[in-house]
């Protein structure tokens, strides 16, 4: 009797070893989806939320714009505007973003201007999710 393996026996476990690979590949490339279009859907959540804070604080107008290169605040003082917060946008993360009109305008009581009930969808491979917003200016996350 000798030590090792058969070219039937390594052949067998080579396919097994495909099989295997060839189901959790694509699971795998599933989550990784999942996980870009929740990344991007909660920045745009935070720049959001920021963007209300700081209409209410600063007392003034800010404007939200999410495009799918990159996520700004602007600051409005009077005919100035002043850029207080800018992040990558989810193009980045290889997310597509579609919807309407993609800015929003914060009056100083924080409710939003100008947006009736619209919806942002983010969406990678097979994973999506979406950002309803209110007419004024709330957020609801949905599948």
């Amino acid at each position: 009797m000798t030590n090792g393996t058969t070219l039937i026996e390594a052949l067998l476990g080579l396919v097994l070893l495909t099989l295997v690979a060839a189901i959790a590949v694509p699971e795998v490339g599933g989550q990784l989806d999942r996980l870009a279009v929740d990344h991007a859907v909660y920045q745009a959540v935070a720049a959001h939320r920021l963007a209300r804070l700081k209409a209410v604080t600063s007392n003034g107008v800010t404007v939200l714009m999410i495009d799918p290169d990159s996520l700004r605040v602007r600051v409005l003082a009077g005919r100035d505007t002043a850029q207080s917060w800018s992040r990558p946008g989810p193009l980045q993360g290889g997310v597509s973003l579609t919807g309407p009109g993609r800015s929003l305008a914060f009056g100083p009581s924080g409710l939003a201007r100008g947006v009736g009930n619209g919806t942002w969808r983010f969406a990678r491979g097979r994973a999506s999710k979406a950002i309803v917003i209110s007419r004024l200016g709330r957020l609801r996350i949905v599948r």
